[in-house]
Order: structure tokens, then sequence, then C-alpha cells
């Protein structure tokens, strides 16, 4: 058992982003994404606890203090018995300032890229981007029932006319053999049902009739999320726990793209480097009705990497991500609840690209694949309407000590917009 879980700041904080982004919750629910969160088991805080050395959970006894906390101060309201949620008067939503359209402003600069915030569309009409864009990588907005602070379409037809709507300037921007890769959420149900949205294939096909992108890839995004979805996996029980998030990657001229895997091979296994070592194959194998054989001798020569599998796992949250948390927290702004982990724009980003070639994010956030791309040599485009989150942004260019340049009629503009 790990004493340091068990701090009270650590565990208001972390019940606090989970009744944020959730819909009501029963107080079981609330302990199982807690843990999760925070990568232990429950199973593990059990102790004896007074003088009759009672067996009792103390990381659930911490769970409720911080929930009776926000009780007390007024912030969360009973649905029904034992079912809690976030006063709507609460929502995060009501500290963002989002640009209006047609409006826009510089907000940072580095020798490899320019922080914009606006909405995309606004940008792209006004033709500040006049240069081809080898990359557009993101994660949009789900269209899911109750949306993020940040926004977003709930009904899925609305959500597909948003997304084309933003992607059609970006795609007409892109260079021959560009590509688009987008995280999104295998997490979005039909209304009041255990049964998943169709979106990921209506978008999937809307981007290839409407935009002329060819689908080359679903990545899966295994990461450590708490345990979803909380209506059908935690409370009603009909689903197995959610684990991972789809990124599509969509192309617009699939032989011309720059890609290679050879820029994100992985480090062999020890056991992969003692077989090569040993000679590698010491008989004829075939499988598969012939169609896959290996001969004597084969594997017996350590090549530079392993290629990656389309199925990986990279945690949700990061270092940097954890410094742009605490910055934003010194500023007193609203933390951002659904960042990019940086490892994640970093594979995309050097997968896809080379070296000084173009990446947009045109949800941009608190700035993550900006910040892989200064780390790997790419010249970057960030877009995003809300100027909380952009100046958190600024923190991941310090931790790096990467020079740039703020604009300061952006940080006088909160209150404008």
């Amino acid at each position: 058992m790990s004493s340091a879980v068990l701090n009270n700041t650590l565990i208001m904080n972390t019940v606090s982003s989970i009744y944020e982004s959730e819909e009501s919750l029963d107080n079981r629910s609330l302990y199982e994404m807690v843990a999760s969160k925070l990568g232990v088991s429950l199973s593990d805080f059990q102790a004896p606890v007074g003088k009759s050395q009672t067996v009792r959970n103390l990381m659930t006894r911490k769970i409720r203090w911080a929930q009776q906390t926000l009780k007390i101060k007024g912030l969360l309201e009973q649905k029904s018995r034992g079912v809690w949620e976030l006063l709507k008067t609460n929502k995060k939503d009501e500290y963002l300032h989002a640009t209006i359209d047609g409006k826009m402003i510089i907000a940072l600069s580095t020798d490899l890229g320019v922080s914009i915030c606006a909405d995309s569309r606004t940008v792209f009409a006004s033709g500040v981007i006049d240069e081809p864009i080898h990359l557009t990588l993101t994660s949009s907005p789900y269209p899911i029932q109750k949306a993020r602070a940040y926004g977003g379409e709930s009904d899925m037809n609305a959500w597909l006319d948003m997304m084309m709507k933003t992607l059609e300037p970006i795609v007409e921007r892109l260079a021959k053999g560009g590509s688009i890769v987008i995280n999104l959420s295998n997490d979005v149900f039909l209304k009041g049902l255990p049964a998943r949205s169709l979106y990921l294939e209506y978008f999937t096909i809307a981007c290839w009739e409407k935009l002329g992108l060819y689908l080359m890839e679903r990545g899966v995004w295994n990461s450590n999320k708490y345990p979803s979805p909380t209506q059908w996996a935690c409370v009603k029980r009909y689903h197995a726990k959610s684990s991972y998030e789809p990124v599509l990657w969509f192309c617009n001229d699939p032989l011309a793209c720059p890609a290679d895997n050879r820029r994100i091979l992985e480090e062999h296994t020890e056991s992969h480097r003692q077989f090569v070592e040993n000679g590698g194959m010491k008989y004829e194998y075939q499988h598969g009705d012939g169609a896959y054989r290996k001969r004597i001798g084969e594997f017996s020569k350590l090549s530079s990497g392993r290629i990656p599998n389309n199925s990986f796992y990279i945690p949700n949250n990061c270092l940097s991500g954890r410094e742009v948390n605490q910055y934003a927290k010194e500023l007193g702004l609203p933390v951002h609840s659904a960042k990019m982990p940086e490892s994640l724009a970093n594979r995309f980003v050097r997968h896809l690209t080379e070296e000084g070639q173009v990446v947009l994010d045109h949800y941009s956030g608190t700035g993550t694949t900006p910040e892989a791309c200064e780390l790997t040599g790419r010249r970057w485009f960030a877009i995003e309407r809300v100027w909380e989150y952009v100046r958190q942004s600024f923190r991941r260019f310090d931790i790096h000590n990467i020079d740039y340049w703020v604009n300061p009629a952006f940080l006088a503009a909160q209150n404008e917009f």
C-alpha cells in the first residue's frame, strides 16, 4: 500500500476532476474510477482501524471525505439515493473565454511555430496559413451526451456537419500525401441504451465521400483511463471496461505519403535478441496452408528495431501534462480535462512527417502537438479558441527551455472574447 496516494489534496483533485467529466455517479463507481485513475487497487488499502482494529478501506474513506467536502461547499447535488453530480452552476465552461467567430489573435511564436487563439475556420478564411500542411494531428470534441467544458455537439448529425465544415479548408491546404490523424472515443452511446453510436463509421465514410480522404489505419490507443462507460460498465454492468480509444489516420494520396515506420522503431525484446544471437531458426516451419514459411537461418541478423504494432499502450497522463495542470492552478485557470499525452503526439509526428515539414493541430488545447513538434524539429501551427487553454500551453515551452515570444495583446484579451 502506497501512503502517497492517500494524500488529501491528491484525492480531492482526483474526485473533483471525475465529477467534472462524468454524469451522475454512485459511490461504488466513484471508488473504482478514482482507484483506476491513480493506478492502484482498492483491495490494497484494507487495514485495521481504531481501538477495535476493525478492518476498513482507507482509500474509500478518503474518497468519501473528499465527496463530503464538495457537498458542504455546495458543489454537488443529489440526483437519487446515493447518486451525486456536480451542480450545473459549478461547471468550468462558465469560466472559459472562447473567441467569437471572426476574431483571431496571435498568442505565441517560436522559431518553429505559431499559436493562434481563434476558431480554425476563421484562421483558414483569413489566409494566414498559406503553405502546405503535411500532417493535421488533433483530438477533437467527441459527440457525447454530456459535452465537456470546452464544448462540442452531442447530436451525431450536428457533430458530423461540424467536423466536415472544420476539415474542408484544412484538406484544401494539405500537401500531396498529407495526413489527418484524429483521436476520437469508442465510448459514445445511444441515449439511454447500452449500445454504441455508429458515429465513427459515419465519420470515416464521410471523410471518403465528402473530403476524398483514404482511411490508412484505425489505431488502437490503450491507456490507463479510468473505468468506463460509467453507466453501462460500472453501474448497470452490461459492458466490460473500455480500455482504448481509436486514432484514425487518413491521407489524401497514400502512395505520396512520407510516412516511414523506421522513424518509430522500438527496441527488440531481450528474448528476441537471444534468439538472433543463437542463430535464428533451427528448422523449417510453415503454417496457414503454406502461406507463411520460415527457413533455417532466418532471423539470424539483428535488425535496427522492432516495427511497432497498430495497437499500443501510452499512459493518458505525462510529466508535461501534470506540469501544465499545476501551472493552470497557479494562474487560477480551469484545468483542461482531456489532454493528449506528449508521447502519443510524438509518435504520430515522427511516423508521418519528416523534419522541417508542417504539422497543424486545430483543436490544440494546451499545446501537446506543438510540444511534440518542438522536440522533433517539425514546424507547426496550433489553433485553439479557448483563451485559458492557450495561456496554459506556455508552460510546455518553459519545461524544455524553448525560447518563445508572447503577444502582449493576447495576455490582455481574456475578457474581450
